[in-house]
């Protein structure tokens, strides 16, 4: 195993849909809010479509749902608000967005954004299967 970043980064080429969200070993997904997500990006032409998320801690048999991670909870909790939902200016809105935490596993993104701006991910090995390792 190479490491999720290397195996996204051979995908990357490969994929064939409008929009691609990748997903680690260790992750539940709602997948009726996922379609729901795809139509929002599709009927809004949004090449990018970031998602909340949910943590679930789990150990020895027992689980708990943990929410999204402080930062992120504050930073989302602010997007929501009224004064962020109004008429304003998007880019204080995009630069609030790019302060959440940076995982490929919280976002929709349109694969022609992803090929036309390049993107790949790091070598580096991460543990992102850490639920299978651990149980």
């Amino acid at each position: 195993h190479a490491g999720a970043g290397r195996a996204r980064n051979r995908a990357i080429p490969l994929m064939e849909g409008r929009y691609v969200y990748f997903v680690d070993a260790d992750d539940t997904y709602d997948f009726a809010a996922l379609a729901d997500a795809v139509d929002i990006a599709t009927t809004s032409k949004s090449d990018l479509l970031i998602l909340p998320y949910e943590q679930e801690m789990v150990s020895k048999g027992s689980s708990s749902f943990q929410g999204m991670m402080g930062g992120d909870q504050r930073i989302w909790n602010k997007m929501l608000s009224r004064w962020w939902l109004g008429p304003g200016p998007q880019r204080r809105r995009r630069e609030e967005a790019l302060k959440l935490i940076n995982y490929p596993w919280k976002q929709l993104t349109s694969t022609k954004l992803m090929r036309d701006a390049d993107v790949y991910f790091g070598p580096t090995k991460v543990h992102n299967d850490v639920r299978f390792h651990w149980t």
